[in-house]
């Protein structure tokens, strides 16, 4: 397709119905497609491949009325006449390139410039597995990296496009990366005016993050040579770096970036992920929170230590990367897990949560459980009930006393030998709970050898307060915790 906007006005009668859309390669050859115009009248046709087909927005099999899966490809009237499929707002001003499903039984590639884009169709038999594709940006043609001999590949890298396609939901996302094929290694850049084509590799990771290291052709995720990462032969993983600008992944845009590692592939990992989401990311051996910025491709770190307790529901995107939500306003939640902040650093903990519609889930270290009838609890004096939930959301603290999520507290809980609440890893220690509007974990905010008070027998809540309020029996039982975040009771002395 020729990068050249549209001159003039057209006449519906005599003037669209020559016009014709190509696609053209550098070498010269071109091949008829179809696709949609606009004038500089503001005026919007629908180009087919002979012009017989082409017809104004009054088509209605053309230009609809509003976008559901089906109308993938085409056009919008009614929303600025924006590509149903795509995430444009409204029809395209400038150059950008989309893989999308048809709804029915092919892929769409559209390319777009200024007032014009273009459609090849691909069918879905080709994109039949979740992985790493090519595409001629050019001519639209589909690559399988798996199978395409050297030939194919040394003619089509040059203008190749990748991307990462989930074959379940057929959802395809635009990727910048490395991939393996045939004994050699290729990259497909993000830089805006970097050539495509065999890697050049760099002498040492120092200084070269982002990059593959001479040798070996393994990825550089932080300076020192020895942590490089290979290509995987199938198994996924994750993996949290900082690059410099310019660099393959995230082109102009340096900083955090996330990369997938995926089979004989790696890529810049931007889907699932939302523009200034707060995000819990595993930076080296710590989870820390960051957000996500979709323009650079990358992640900032937060000093986002919470006014309250720290704690933080997710939803995971990935095993080192999860998405912070607020459980107040989501439903129908799975994938969770809890991490308290406090510090600045987030560690994994275990809770219930409780979302929008007033259901309770048991959040594990591995597994989400939405509680039903018969996993509520009453509260009785044998102690097996302790930590488990009673019908309505209150926590079973010792057998007799129900603790409701209002306001923000934390409670001393003795956990049983032979409990099967969500603490039950703790059974025998005494733990502190934090009971919230919408969460009760296990917290280990008190673990830096301070003594700490329990300054209602009752309800055995716990305060912060020490010193001398922990110096007579009247004020409070002091109690101090190990770094595991299990209690035991002090002397007053």
């Amino acid at each position: 397709m020729k990068d050249q906007s549209l001159g003039g006005t057209l006449n519906a009668e005599t003037d669209v119905p020559n016009i014709a859309l190509f696609n053209c390669e550098k070498n010269g050859i071109c091949k008829r497609t179809t696709g949609y115009v606009k004038d500089n009248g503001s005026a919007y046709y629908y180009i087919g491949e002979s012009g017989s087909d082409n017809t104004d927005d009054s088509e209605s099999t053309k230009f609809v009325g509003g976008c559901s899966e089906s109308d993938n490809g085409k056009v919008d009237k009614n929303n600025d006449y924006k590509i149903c499929g795509t995430d444009l707002a409204a029809f395209p001003d400038s150059d950008g390139q989309y893989l999308i499903y048809d709804g029915s039984s092919n892929y769409l590639f559209i390319r777009t410039i200024a007032n014009a884009f273009t459609i090849v169709s691909i069918a879905a038999t080709n994109i039949q597995e979740t992985d790493v594709y090519g595409i001629n940006a050019s001519n639209g043609a589909l690559i399988n990296l798996g199978t395409a001999t050297d030939d194919v590949l040394q003619a089509n890298i040059e203008e190749m496009t990748l991307y990462y396609c989930e074959a379940t939901d057929h959802t395809c996302t635009r990727t910048y990366g490395y991939f393996k094929a045939n004994d050699k290694y290729f990259e497909v850049t993000a830089v805006a005016d970097g050539k495509n084509g065999e890697v050049t590799v760099a002498a040492q990771c120092s200084g070269n993050v982002g990059k593959l290291l001479t040798g070996n052709n393994k990825l550089c995720i932080d300076a020192t040579d020895d942590h490089a990462k290979a290509f995987s032969t199938g198994d996924i993983d994750y993996y949290f770096m900082t690059v410099t600008s310019p660099n393959i992944f995230s082109g102009s845009n340096g900083g955090a970036i996330l990369v997938k590692s995926i089979a004989n592939a790696f890529i810049i990992h931007t889907f699932g992920v939302v523009d200034g989401e707060d995000y819990i990311i595993k930076d080296g051996n710590d989870f820390k929170i960051h957000e996500y910025s979709s323009t650079t491709f990358s992640f900032t770190l937060q000093n986002d230590a919470s006014e309250d307790t720290g704690i933080r529901v997710v939803q995971k995107v990935t095993d080192n990367a999860s998405v912070i939500i607020d459980p107040s306003g989501t439903g129908n939640l799975a994938d969770l897990a809890l991490f308290n902040c406090a510090s600045g650093v987030c560690t994994q903990t275990v809770g219930y949560v409780k979302d929008k519609d007033d259901k309770f889930y048991k959040v594990s270290a591995s597994t989400t459980t939405e509680l039903q009838a018969e996993d509520y609890v009453t509260c009785s004096t044998d102690g097996t009930p302790v930590g488990g939930l009673v019908s309505g959301g209150t926590l079973c603290l010792d057998g007799t006393s129900e603790i409701a999520s209002s306001g923000i507290d934390d409670y001393l809980l003795d956990v049983p030998a032979g409990n099967d609440s969500v603490f039950s890893a703790s059974a025998g220690k005494k733990i502190i709970v934090n009971v919230a509007a919408n969460t009760i974990t296990f917290t280990n905010n008190y673990s830096d050898g301070t003594k700490f008070c329990i300054v209602d027998d009752t309800l055995k809540k716990t305060t912060y307060d020490t010193g001398a309020n922990c110096k007579s029996s009247s004020s409070g039982t002091p109690y101090e915790c190990d770094a595991d975040g299990y209690c035991v009771e002090e002397s007053l002395d």
